[in-house]
């Protein structure tokens, strides 16, 4: 009974098993894959692709013993207008995933822009 048990285990496990982990439709430009100088992401699905002509900021410095890494591009993707992204004393490594926090020393934070003309948004500052 327990080889059953476990044969079926085996089976569902390599049933569910796949090489597509994301179903995006809309796979990021081979460009962003050979440091051709682009800035793309994927926001809610869409690919949003720097508009500026490779001109965005991006940095990455020593400055007195502490990193700092910043990068900004622009794009209308729906509301979405700018996004960026940066760190604060942080050492980034490629192929890493971070969690966006607040900027502050030891941290990685993001931030968007975003145009409100057909979809108008509502801002309410509780502390400044």
């Amino acid at each position: 009974m327990k080889k059953v048990i476990l044969l079926f285990i085996a089976v569902l496990l390599l049933n569910n098993c796949n090489n597509d982990d994301d179903n995006n439709n809309q796979p990021l430009p081979s460009a962003t894959q050979t440091e051709a100088g682009t800035f793309t992401c994927t926001v809610n699905g869409q690919n949003f692709i720097d508009t500026s002509g490779g001109y965005f900021n991006c940095f990455y410095q020593l400055v007195d013993g502490k990193y700092y890494f910043g990068i900004q591009g622009l794009d209308i993707v729906g509301d979405v207008t700018s996004i960026n992204f940066g760190t604060e004393n942080k050492t980034i490594n490629q192929g890493s995933t971070y969690i966006l926090l607040d900027n502050v020393d030891g941290n990685i934070w993001g931030g968007i822009g975003f145009s409100g003309q057909d979809n108008p948004f509502q801002a309410v500052f509780i502390k400044y």
